[in-house]
């Protein structure tokens, strides 16, 4: 049976932290100031995982902010850390990365992402599938090639779907686009404070738009209602124009109709009992007036006067 790893005090001064070989986030990320108070009043209450590279040389595995936290809250403290047994191969290695990474939160889809590049720099698709199964992914080549094609996103767009600024639905559909209209996509992203159905909606437009046109999103959307940084009071408004020009651009003919419909509708000036419906998408021309009647009476009273009795 594998052994555990076994906590030691080690000096700040044998952590490489220059050594990034086992860190799964995209760009290195600043410890929260929270996190440096924590340990600043209690110490280090989740020790990072370590591994020793070579005599008295360590490299941290998993925890990362954690010693970057430490090393700002005591500077000259020695740091409490798990180390990896001696002589553990690269997947026990990478399965104790999973394992001490997934204890204060799941992966995010580039955690995960360049998790299954890293592991298969030195191993068949065979090894990995059990990292899947840990990551509560199917164990088959799709959901693998899935976070591979991820992985070779550009690196703002790595950062943003880490972050959370891009949800992981919409990704498929981004990386779809040339790296230029992907960066300019997150540019109003960000702009707009897009989020949820709404990031949905302007991404699958957009992309829409582009796969028709041929031309980059930048030329597409000349005439949109871009943001104007009129400050962020009026970020709502302006993502509902957005929203409304893509749509429009998107369906002219059946926006068109729906105009015309609203219309006709206001002239004819209906008693608040009836209703008209068009077909679904305006396919054709055929309406259905729905009347509300209060009993029988008042039905036969409405038949009369549609029949001109």
């Amino acid at each position: 049976m594998p052994l555990p790893p076994l906590t030691s005090q080690i000096p700040p001064s044998r952590l490489d932290l220059d050594d990034k070989r086992y860190m799964l986030a995209p760009l290195e990320e600043s410890p929260p100031r929270s996190l440096i108070s924590s340990i600043q009043e209690f110490g280090v209450m989740h020790p990072p995982l370590v591994g020793e590279t070579r005599p008295e040389r360590f490299t941290i595995v998993s925890g990362r902010k954690r010693v970057l936290a430490s090393l700002q809250a005591h500077p000259e403290k020695h740091i409490p850390c798990l180390v990896v047994p001696p002589g553990s191969d690269e997947t026990r290695i990478f399965a104790l990365l999973l394992t001490h990474a997934s204890l204060d939160a799941p992966l995010s889809i580039v955690e995960q992402a360049n998790l299954a590049k890293k592991l298969l720099q030195n191993r068949n698709e065979k090894d990995v599938m059990p990292f899947l199964a840990m990551l509560g992914l199917k164990q088959n080549s799709h959901a693998l090639n899935e976070l591979l094609e991820i992985s070779k996103s550009p690196l703002p767009i790595l950062q943003a779907l880490h972050d959370g600024t891009i949800k992981p639905v919409n990704a498929r559909k981004i990386r779809r686009l040339s790296e230029s209209d992907q960066l300019f996509l997150l540019e109003i992203i960000r702009q707009l404070n897009l989020s949820g159905s709404k990031q949905q909606r302007f991404i699958s437009m957009s992309f829409e738009l582009a796969m028709r046109r041929g031309s980059p999103l930048r030329d597409i959307m000349r005439n949109a209602p871009v943001p104007a940084g009129e400050g962020r009071a009026n970020i709502p408004q302006q993502a509902a124009a957005m929203l409304k020009w893509l749509d429009n651009e998107c369906s002219p003919r059946l926006n068109e109709a729906k105009k015309q419909f609203r219309k006709h509708l206001a002239r004819l000036n209906l008693p608040p009992n009836m209703q008209v419906s068009h077909s679904p998408s305006f396919e054709d021309d055929r309406l259905a007036l729905t009347v509300q009647c209060s009993d029988w009476d008042d039905l036969k009273q409405v038949v009369r006067k549609l029949d001109g009795k």
